[in-house]
């Protein structure tokens, strides 16, 4: 199990905005009930074989350190949306979902890592807009200074129509 923790913030009263995700390691003590929960969804609704994903959200036990209370959001037959499969690959050695989701329907044993825990740090950034309009500039984007610098996407252009996000 590959895991990531994403934090949302209201961008407008009716619009709960994620604006970030990053990788974490399953087998870190704080993540224990959210692991266990998911395994558990997983093994109820019948998903044996491939890949799934499941979106929980918990309670934080800030005495305890860890999470707490886990409750399902979705469980799903296919590889979680957006870049975090390529976040897994990119953090998880010896780890590539694409690879294993064509493996496994097929009945052939997967190439699964010793571990899952993430030997690098990889944060998936959204940047909703809470306007419509043409996006006349942005900064901030000069990740290439960075040492540890991978790789970045920016969906929107300098000179083009912007749509204010009302879901992700």
């Amino acid at each position: 199990i590959s895991c990531q923790k994403f934090a949302r913030s209201l961008l407008t009263p009716a619009f709960l905005s994620p604006r970030w995700q990053t990788m974490v390691d399953p087998h870190d003590p704080k993540f224990a009930a959210m692991v266990r929960y998911a395994e558990g969804v997983a093994r109820a609704v019948g998903i044996k074989y491939g890949l799934g994903h499941c979106e929980i959200k918990a309670k934080w036990d800030e005495q305890k350190q860890k999470w707490y209370d886990p409750c399902m959001i979705e469980i799903g037959a296919r590889l979680a949306g957006g870049r975090k499969a390529i976040m897994a690959s990119t953090t998880v050695p010896g780890w590539n979902p694409f690879d294993a989701m064509l493996v496994a329907p097929c009945g052939f044993p997967l190439r699964v890592p010793p571990s899952f825990s993430p030997v690098k740090v990889a944060r998936h950034v959204y940047v909703p807009s809470d306007k419509t309009g043409i996006l006349r500039s942005y900064t901030g984007d000069d990740f290439k200074r960075l040492p540890t610098y991978d790789d970045h996407i920016v969906l929107s252009e300098v000179g083009k129509p912007i749509k204010r996000a009302v879901d992700l």
